[in-house]
């Protein structure tokens, strides 16, 4: 159990919230402001650490959840080293594995990456270039695939 206490809340006294599982959201924080925070850990018994050093943020702009699980251009374009895979993921598929494909010209599977996400939004795959043995890919073009659906299949080639 951990308790995170709000320092500095706009226009408020300093309040005490109790959370046990992360990822913690603090939904009261109002868009565009600055918040403290201080985290404590309780012990079965109920006593209380020190606390943490005090952490000051700035709360950003709510952005709209995807509509629909799409993925998204591959950058670098090409690339030599690591691929970066962005994949736009809806609220009702928090929580599923996704598998990302990569497939090599000839249609044979190159690798396959797993990410469970715990939040809507964007989240990226990184592929560091090599096959399901470890080796480096031979350079040339690679199609990437979201498996079990999703929109968007692209071409991502390698140097």
């Amino acid at each position: 159990v951990v308790q995170r206490e709000v320092l500095d809340p706009p226009g408020g006294e300093p309040t005490e919230r109790t959370i046990s599982e992360p990822p913690f959201v603090d939904s009261a924080a109002p868009q565009g402001a600055t918040v403290s925070y201080r985290v404590f850990a309780l012990d079965v018994s109920g006593n209380r650490s020190a606390g943490s050093n005090e952490l000051t943020l700035a709360v950003c702009p709510a952005v709209e959840a995807p509509a629909a699980l799409q993925l998204r251009d591959p950058w670098p374009n090409p690339f030599e080293g690591a691929a970066t895979i962005p994949l736009d993921v809806p609220p009702e598929q928090v929580g599923e594995i996704q598998r990302l494909l990569i497939f090599d010209a000839a249609g044979r599977t190159v690798r396959v990456l797993f990410m469970t996400p715990e939040v809507p939004g964007r989240i990226e795959f990184a592929w560091d270039g090599r096959n399901e043995s470890g080796h480096r890919a031979a350079p040339g073009l690679y199609l990437v695939r979201l498996a079990g659906g999703g929109k968007g299949v692209f071409v991502v080639k390698k140097e």
